[in-house]
């Protein structure tokens, strides 16, 4: 039910446009109004405007009341257990029916905390004009009685806002003193006031029209918050013509508060209809209410037939609880608004509009005024031309920080933006002569990029922005999505991640044995025993192997010889290992083996000596024991910490990997961890002796870095190889050893097996031959028989002759 005034129209259009926007929202309940126009200052229309609404199916009713139809609204309700939506206050203090909810909180214990304990004030002017304000004054004085509080409330009746200009000013004259008046009138009819929750919605010059007065009041709804941000985006987009009597430029607070109650209406049924799937769907059929298979509720029936089923759906609107328009949305027993927080704005000639505290139901001590005002609206920002109000110029928020924004040398001696250079600087010089405008560089007071505070305020840039006092911001500002739900961010040019700075260590001279430092230590050791493992089993394998055997002619005779003995084994791998080679060449097939797997290993340990040799000659070498944010997390030693209020502070604060929880642990637990300005990191890196790590943004690390004095880094320099680097050729090259030796065992198993068939003699003793020649480099001569050959002839390894033709003895 809406007013018949022409003044509602606005409030009528936004209400059914809410309706839309709640319906065009995937899985919430679609819901279906019907909307009348009276007079709600008659009770007879009131009551018949009830009736109609239960008659057509209707299941809740939202309305507005004034002191004269109150107790009609609250008998239909209660007695045929209707649910009704007021967007009023209630009235403390009577017992109220328990099929009421009202949408807007009793704000009069905030009101006597702001006038006692912000302001202090002990006497007050109290002006009203209907009977809603009356009882108003009755609740506030009831309260001072109650907490026995030395104020003295001084009641004004007025008929209209012209009235009450016309008293102030009488007051004025007469009286030469400050003074304190409350100015309970309605919206509608008063420019500036207190009690009702628009000032928000008037602008400065309007409220100052008259003369230079400091204006009090409450806000409801949050214009900076996201959800109303959403709306109001959505509001814009309307066509006023689809929705008539909609003011695009005007948003009361009555449209914020109706739209919660649609959302909280949607939220109940929802919840109805899960709960009691069977129930529901016989009662409501088509958004309409149903009762014993007739539609809605018929007030001019004999015998008063209440619904059934009010309770349930009573409860579950009381049971609804969610972040709306208005903050948080949640009733009580009695359907009132509890748990709910109101900003109180302050507006003065000199400020404009700003916000110098809060008041919070839910709190022990529930007045919270802020050490800084929050500025909502400057006054210095617009100019009147022609009865509008236009901007003057543009006031670029920005801060200080190399290489984006700077002071020139000399800029004592320069003004405005001619004292600063940098990206930033000349990005909006060229913006500005592109599209033609005025601007004026201004940076942050506060020297903070803008972080969310736990009081919902913001700080830095951002919250410059928020609070208008500034219109926009040109700095390397990080786009981050809670930023993003309070000021529009343009497209991004660079992408940039979270690095470590930390200190270099003093560079040291070269040691006698630096050329050592491409590898590491292990690796060293592993190789000198390789070395040594291969020379060994080559030695072996030659010695097991037939095929390393061969005759040679000398002074003394035809005499068995082997060329790899250990020393020539020793000399072999140290020439394959220097690259150099040497004059022998193992023939079997177990030797070569050996061979190629160690020149396989000397291949890949020279080349990766040669590459770390090469870093290690161009590049200091710096070793530092962090290398990642695992480092840092598993240290306390190394102290570390972010810009306060920065992205990469919320990042870790807001981060659920475990090891940025830890991190974010460890540099909260400590504040002075977190530095104020990147200069300051910066600096304190520098003289830590590496006892510290900043963590910032990459891109500013990297430019840091790159200048003088270059004594920090981003990362560390080239470190040696460890052996988990060169692990699988040592795996190879065991593996290599490992088959030669198979292979050699073969060749000589083999051999001796053919030997014994041949001599016909047993295995065993053929294995002892081969085993004393190849342990004593001499074969073994049979006692029973035994060969010998011409001196023309060369002597088989198994002391026979070559050919057929030999004696025997």
């Amino acid at each position: 039910m809406f007013d018949q005034d022409q003044r509602t129209m606005d409030f009528q259009a936004g209400y059914q446009m809410a309706i839309h926007l709640n319906n065009e929202i995937r899985n919430r309940v679609r819901v279906r109004s019907q909307s009348i126009r009276l007079d709600l200052d008659d009770p007879y229309s009131v009551g018949s405007a009830f009736c109609s609404l239960m008659s057509s199916g209707s299941l809740a009713v939202l309305s507005s009341h004034t002191m004269n139809t109150l107790s009609t609204l609250q008998s239909y309700s209660s007695t045929f257990k209707m649910p009704l939506i007021s967007l009023n206050m209630p009235i403390e203090g009577e017992d109220t029916p328990s099929y009421q909810m009202y949408m807007t909180p009793h704000y009069i214990r905030a009101f006597l905390d702001v006038i006692h304990e912000h302001y202090g004030w002990n006497k007050v002017y109290y002006m009203y004009n209907t009977r809603a304000g009356l009882e108003n004054y009755q609740q506030l004085l009831n309260l001072i009685r109650g907490f026995e509080l030395d104020i003295r409330l001084i009641m004004l009746r007025v008929e209209d806002a012209d009235d009450a200009l016309n008293l102030l000013q009488k007051m004025d004259a007469r009286v030469k003193e400050d003074k304190q008046i409350i100015m309970d009138l309605p919206t509608q009819e008063c420019k500036y006031f207190l009690i009702e929750r628009g000032l928000q919605e008037f602008t400065i010059p309007q409220i100052f029209a008259n003369g230079g007065m400091n204006v009090t009041g409450f806000k409801l709804v949050n214009f900076q918050n996201y959800d109303v941000r959403n709306f109001l985006k959505n509001w814009q987009k309307e066509d006023p013509k689809a929705w008539i009597g909609l003011d695009k430029e005007k948003f009361a607070h009555e449209v914020a508060l109706a739209a919660d109650a649609i959302h909280g209406v949607a939220l109940a049924l929802k919840r109805l209809q899960n709960s009691q799937p069977r129930e529901f769907s016989r009662t409501l059929r088509d958004g309409k209410l149903f009762i014993n298979g007739s539609l809605g509720i018929d007030c001019e029936a004999k015998t008063v037939a209440p619904w059934s089923y009010g309770d349930a759906v009573m409860n579950q609107l009381k049971a609804v609880k969610f972040r709306g328009l208005t903050g948080n949305v949640e009733f009580d027993a009695k359907g009132y608004r509890d748990n709910f927080s109101l900003g109180i704005l302050e507006v003065t000639m000199q400020r404009g509009i700003a916000e110098v505290g809060n008041w919070s139901s839910s709190s022990n001590s529930p007045l919270t005024i802020h050490r800084n005002p929050i500025l909502i609206r400057p006054r210095t920002t617009v100019k009147k031309k022609n009865d509008s109000y236009i901007v003057s110029s543009i006031l670029a928020s920005s801060i200080l920080t190399k290489p984006y924004l700077t002071l020139k040398k000399g800029h004592e001696y320069l003004e405005g933006n001619d004292k600063y250079e940098g990206y930033c600087a000349d990005l909006a010089k060229l913006i500005a002569e592109e599209i033609n405008i005025k601007y004026k560089i201004v940076p942050v007071a506060d020297k903070k990029y803008g972080g969310l505070n736990e009081n919902g305020t913001w700080d830095g840039m951002v919250g410059e922005l928020v609070r208008h006092e500034s219109d926009l911001a040109i700095a390397p500002l990080t786009i981050t999505s809670v930023r993003e739900r309070v000021v529009e961010f343009s497209k991004p040019f660079m992408s940039l991640g979270i690095s470590i700075m930390i200190k270099k260590n003093e560079k040291t001279s070269p040691g006698v044995f630096s050329f050592m430092y491409p590898l590491s230590y292990e690796i060293w050791m592993c190789v000198i025993f390789a070395y040594i493992g291969v020379s060994v089993v080559l030695f072996l394998v030659s010695r097991f192997s037939p095929y390393e055997w061969h005759i040679e002619d000398n002074t003394d005779g035809p005499t068995v010889t082997n060329n790899f003995t250990i020393f020539n084994s020793l000399w072999f791998s140290l020439g394959a290992f220097m690259q150099q080679g040497c004059d022998i060449e193992p023939r079997s097939m177990s030797g070569r083996i050996v061979g190629s797997v160690w020149w396989f290993f000397t291949l890949i340990v020279i080349s990766s000596y040669t590459a770390n040799l090469a870093a290690f000659l161009t590049v200091s070498r710096m070793q530092s024991p962090i290398e990642s944010a695992d480092d840092l997390a598993k240290q306390t030693e190394i102290k570390y910490g972010t810009l306060s209020g920065g992205s990469t502070e919320g990042f870790f604060k807001n981060s659920e990997i475990a090891v940025y929880e830890k991190m974010w642990a460890f540099m909260s637990a400590d504040p002075s961890n977190s530095v104020s300005t990147n200069e300051e990191g910066v600096a304190r890196v520098r003289r830590s002796r590496g006892r510290y790590a900043f963590l910032m943004e990459s891109t500013t690390n990297d430019y840091i870095n790159q200048r003088k004095p270059c004594d920090t880094m981003q990362q560390d320099a080239t470190n040696s190889l460890k052996l988990p680097n060169v692990a699988g050729i040592f795996y190879i090259l065991i593996a290599g050893l490992v088959l030669a030796l198979a292979i050699a065992f073969l060749e000589f198993t083999y051999k001796s097996r053919a030997e014994a068939q041949r001599r016909k003699t047993s295995f065993s003793n053929a294995l002892r031959s081969k085993a004393k020649l190849s342990l004593t480099g001499k074969p073994e001569r049979q006692s029973t028989a035994y060969a010998y050959a011409p001196a023309a002839q060369l002597i088989s390894l198994d002391g026979y002759a070559e050919t057929n033709t030999h004696t025997e003895v």
